[in-house]
């Protein structure tokens, strides 16, 4: 399957899912972070 030659459009979807799951576990780190922090100062 890796053989298979990947067309520049299914390229650039691949880079671009790959950079919003990037985002979203950062988004959640830091909303995690932020909740602990928030919650330790309580």
């Amino acid at each position: 399957m890796d053989m298979m030659p990947r067309i520049p459009r299914a390229q650039e979807m691949a880079a671009l899912s790959s950079q919003s799951t990037v985002v979203g576990y950062k988004a959640v780190l830091m909303a995690a972070h932020w909740l602990g922090r928030s919650l330790i100062q309580s």
